[in-house]
């Protein structure tokens, strides 16, 4: 497979989350770089799905921490996104290891 296809790949598991990150790790096999990329969207897909929930069940000072955790969530979705589209590992604080942790579960 071509560099130009793991860049999208990349970029597709950071748009979509937790589904676009599971999709990926489980049918890239080759490159351990675009794995992990693949893992750390997931886990963060499912931190950022858990924290919206939380944040709709407080009124009104949840919806302004929904906003917040919006804004977040865009800017580490091009942060990780740029790194996979360029095959750098690049590891979110705690998220990373997090996703260390679940690629070693998985296997």
């Amino acid at each position: 497979m071509n560099d130009e296809s793991y860049k999208w790949k990349g970029i597709i598991a950071y748009l979509f989350s937790f589904v676009g990150g599971l999709i990926i790790y489980f049918t890239e096999d080759r490159n351990y770089t675009l794995k992990f990329h693949a893992m750390q969207s997931t886990v963060f897909g499912l931190i950022v799905a858990v924290l919206k929930v939380l944040c709709r069940a407080i009124p009104f000072v949840g919806w302004i921490i929904f906003d917040f955790v919006k804004i977040i969530w865009i800017i580490f979705v091009v942060i990780g996104a740029v790194n996979a589209a360029q095959n750098r590992p690049y590891r979110f604080p705690v998220i990373g290891e997090i996703a260390d942790a679940a690629e070693k579960l998985i296997g």
